[in-house]
């Protein structure tokens, strides 16, 4: 019988707010910062290219929030949805993994 683990929603809370580039680094994704982005609406939107196997994604990330420049779906706020987008998993798998290299 599978074993359900609980998640306060101050943990949830918490794991939505870490940083998305630590996020990539503790995804262990290879990524780099575009230094030729002129944010046009937020100054500290940045932009940056993420390698996912045979695929790059080009990513704006404005605080939280983030979203694919090619692709309108892929596209959040916080580090759960971040996680889901670019691991294509489920909710619960991404606060476990989260999990994992929060701790």
């Amino acid at each position: 019988m599978p074993r359900h683990t609980f998640v306060s929603p101050d943990e949830i809370s918490e794991l939505r707010s870490l940083p998305l580039l630590s996020v990539l680094d503790g995804l262990d994704l290879y990524w780099t910062k575009d230094p030729d982005f002129v944010p046009k609406k937020d100054k500290s939107s940045i932009r940056i290219n993420v390698s996912l196997g045979n695929d790059v994604r080009e990513l704006v990330l404005t605080g939280p929030k983030f979203f694919d420049t090619r692709d309108e779906k892929f596209q959040g706020g916080g580090a759960i949805d971040f996680v889901m987008c670019l691991k294509k998993c489920s909710f619960k798998t991404a606060v476990a993994v989260l999990n994992k290299f929060n701790r």
